[in-house]
C-alpha cells in the first residue's frame, strides 16, 4: 500500500451537470479527460482540472452507452452500447478505430491490465474474451443460470480481470459469479450469494407474494490488488414495505485460493444497489452506486472500504444515483457520474481525497 488518508474526510469539490443521463464513465490517461457516455449514445469529454464546456466525440452509439473502459497500452478507449456495438475510439480525436457487432446486447466490458484482452459480457449470458489489438472475438463461455428463481431470464452484469491476470468473473442477476482461467477457460469457483437477488416470493411476515416484479443481481465485481480475493456487491436486501430499490447496498467478499467467504456488509443506512467499485493505491476499496430511499428517489452513496476493518465502511451521501467511478492517476480525485433524479439528466461529481495535513 502506498500512503493512506482519513475516509472521513473526503468531501465534495465539485459537481456539473449535463443535459443527458450518463450511464458509463472512465479516466482516460491517454487524453487525460474524463469521458462520459450517454442515454442518448453520445461520449462526452471533459478536461481536468478546469472541468469547463465539454466536448463531444464525433460519433455515437445508436442507443444507450452501457460500459467505457480505457486501454492505456494502446492509448485507446472502448465503449459498448445497446446497439450491440464494441467500439475502439481515438481519445484524443473522439473518432471510432474499429467497431465489432456483439451477438448478445453488451452490458459491461473489462480490460486486462496487460492490455491482451477485451471482455464483454451480455444479456444472453455469455462472456466473450476479444484480441484487443485485432478486435477478433476469441473464445466465448456459458456457464451461468439461464432462469432466476421467477423463472425469468438472467442476465451477466459485471466482469473483472484480476491484476495478476490469471482469472476473469462475471457476475449475474441470479448471484451467481464464475471465476474463470482466462488461458483455459476453466471454472475455477461458483460462488453464490442470493441475497443479491430479490425475488419478491415472501414478504417481511413470511406471507407469500405472487407479484412476478424482480430486481437486484451482483452489479459489480472486483478482485483486490494482489490478486487473492474477489468482492462482489449489489443490493443485499430490500424492504416489502417500501420501494423496490429500498434495500441496503452491500459488499461481499471471497478468499480467491479457497472460495471461502470472507466477510459480508452491509451499508448502515444508503439504499439501493452497488453498482461500481476502484481500489485506492493505498489499499482502501471505494464503492458507489445509489437508486434507493423512499421518497427521495435518486439518492447516491460513495463509501470507502478498508479491508482489513470491513465492517466499518464510511459512507459519503451524493446527490444521484452512481453508476461510474474512476481515480484520476494521482489518485487524488474520486470522480462518480450517473443519473439526476429526474433520470434524465446527468451529474458528475469531484471529490478530493484530503492530504494527510489534513487539506483537500
Amino acid at each position: 500500500m502506498t500512503g493512506t488518508f482519513d475516509p472521513k474526510q473526503l468531501r465534495s469539490l465539485r459537481t456539473v451537470t449535463y443535459p443527458s443521463g450518463l450511464f458509463a464513465g472512465v479516466y482516460d490517461p491517454t487524453s487525460q479527460r474524463y469521458l462520459a457516455g450517454t442515454i442518448a449514445g453520445q461520449i462526452v469529454a471533459w478536461s481536468e482540472p478546469d472541468w469547463g464546456e465539454p466536448t463531444l466525440f464525433r460519433w455515437s452509439h445508436r442507443s444507450w452507452i452501457y460500459a467505457l473502459a480505457a486501454l492505456p497500452t494502446h492509448g485507446q478507449v472502448l465503449s459498448v452500447g445497446y446497439d450491440r456495438r464494441l467500439v475502439w475510439w481515438d481519445p484524443k480525436d473522439g473518432v471510432p478505430l474499429r467497431e465489432v457487432r456483439t451477438a448478445g446486447r453488451p452490458l459491461q466490458l473489462a480490460v486486462s491490465a496487460d492490455g491482451r484482452w477485451v471482455a464483454v459480457v451480455d444479456d444472453d449470458r455469455n462472456l466473450v474474451l476479444y484480441d484487443a489489438t485485432t478486435g477478433d472475438a476469441v473464445r466465448r463461455y456459458g456457464g451461468h443460470p439461464e432462469r432466476t428463481n421467477k423463472h425469468h431470464l438472467s442476465s451477466v452484469y459485471a466482469v473483472a480481470f484480476s491484476p495478476d491476470g490469471r482469472w476473469v468473473a462475471t457476475s449475474d442477476r441470479t448471484g451467481t459469479t464464475l471465476v474463470r482461467d482466462v488461458d483455459t477457460g476453466q471454472v475455477k469457483h461458483t460462488l453464490q450469494t442470493p441475497n443479491f437477488f430479490a425475488d419478491y416470493q415472501k414478504k417481511n411476515d413470511g406471507t407469500a407474494n405472487d407479484g412476478e416484479y424482480e430486481i437486484g443481481g451482483v452489479r459489480l465485481v472486483i478482485f483486490s490488488p494482489d490478486s487473492r480475493s474477489i468482492i462482489v456487491g449489489g443490493m443485499a436486501d430490500y424492504d416489502w414495505d417500501s420501494a423496490a430499490l429500498d434495500g441496503k447496498m452491500g459488499l461481499t467478499a471471497f478468499d480467491l485460493e479457497t472460495g471461502t467467504e470472507k466477510f459480508s456488509l452491509k451499508l448502515p443506512n444508503d439504499k439501493g444497489i452497488l453498482q461500481t467499485a476502484q481500489f485506492h493505491r493505498c489499499g482502501y476499496l471505494i464503492a458507489a452506486g445509489g437508486g434507493g430511499t423512499a421518497g427521495d428517489t435518486g439518492k447516491g452513496a460513495l463509501c470507502v472500504v478498508d479491508l482489513e476493518h470491513p465492517q466499518d465502511p464510511v459512507p459519503h451521501t451524493c446527490e444521484m444515483t452512481i453508476r461510474s467511478l474512476s481515480l484520476n492517476p494521482a489518485h487524488d480525485r474520486i470522480i462518480v457520474s450517473g443519473m439526476m433524479k429526474t433520470a434524465v439528466a446527468g451529474q458528475v461529481e469531484i471529490w478530493g481525497l484530503p492530504a494527510p495535513n489534513g487539506n483537500t
